[in-house]
């Protein structure tokens, strides 16, 4: 049986998942789908940041995937940011 990796389990918002693909999009020139956004939300909400083991995360990894995403609705989606 595997060991427990896990430390913590951060919770985010729908409107932080798409804040996190705009983030992505303005930022990095990325276009990735919302449910490959969740992960990239997570380290950017204040939830992560008042985790106190996130003082000890010098580096983290995310994998972004998942580029099926309907332009348009992701877009339109965002005005209402």
């Amino acid at each position: 049986m595997w060991p427990v990796l896990v430390d913590a389990v951060i919770t985010v918002e729908d409107e932080e998942i798409l804040e996190a693909t705009q983030y992505c999009y303005r930022i990095h020139k990325v276009v990735i789908e919302p449910s490959a956004a969740i992960g990239l939300a997570a380290v950017l909400s204040d939830n992560f940041k008042k985790n106190p083991m996130s003082s000890c995360s010098q580096n983290v990894g995310i994998v972004l995937s998942g580029g099926n995403a309907d332009l348009d609705v992701l877009f339109e989606s965002w005005k209402n940011l």
